[in-house]
């Protein structure tokens, strides 16, 4: 009888943004199984039952790609030392990242576009995503009550604000 309408053409998707926000889960998702990833899902449900809704967290996209091309050269059984670099947020509450397991920040700072950034020495050859941890930022403005307990990493200026990047190691 009637011939089938020709299905119209599916969009195009939006290209990748620069900085993405992640759910915890998908974060989870990316640990590979073992006492870690159940420490973080152990993590996420505490946080959840406290605030009563999922964070998000940001992480670059750069970032996953950089750590495969370096768990390559570890497979080659090269040792290979990195920068890493993290988007932070300038923001009253706390911050969390995933990183390599013994990851040093060397610095925080802005680049052009005036985003906060904070850098972290990484060993690269001991294949990232097999070790990873979540570490927790906080950053305070010049003046004002610093939570107990956190270590001071680093400050920043961001056009007439002084930012101060503080660490807790609590998680």
């Amino acid at each position: 009888m009637g011939r089938k309408p020709k299905s119209a053409k599916a969009a195009k998707p939006d290209p990748a943004p620069a900085k993405e926000s992640v759910k915890p889960s998908e974060v989870l998702a990316m640990v590979p199984e073992g006492p870690l990833k159940r420490g973080i899902a152990a993590a996420i449900a505490e946080r959840d039952a406290k605030e009563g809704s999922a964070p998000t967290w940001s992480m670059s996209p750069r970032w996953t790609r950089r750590t495969r091309r370096a768990s390559q050269v570890a497979e080659r059984g090269k040792v290979m030392r990195t920068i890493f670099k993290y988007p932070l947020e300038v923001t009253d509450n706390e911050q969390k990242m995933l990183m390599p397991e013994g990851a040093r920040v060397v610095n925080v700072g802005t680049q052009l576009d005036g985003f906060v950034y904070l850098w972290a020495l990484v060993d690269s050859s001991s294949r990232p995503f097999s070790v990873t941890t979540i570490r927790t930022f906080v950053i305070v403005g010049t003046g004002h009550p610093i939570p107990d307990g956190v270590e001071y990493v680093g400050t920043v200026q961001q056009g007439p604000f002084v930012w101060h990047v503080l660490e807790d190691p609590r998680g």
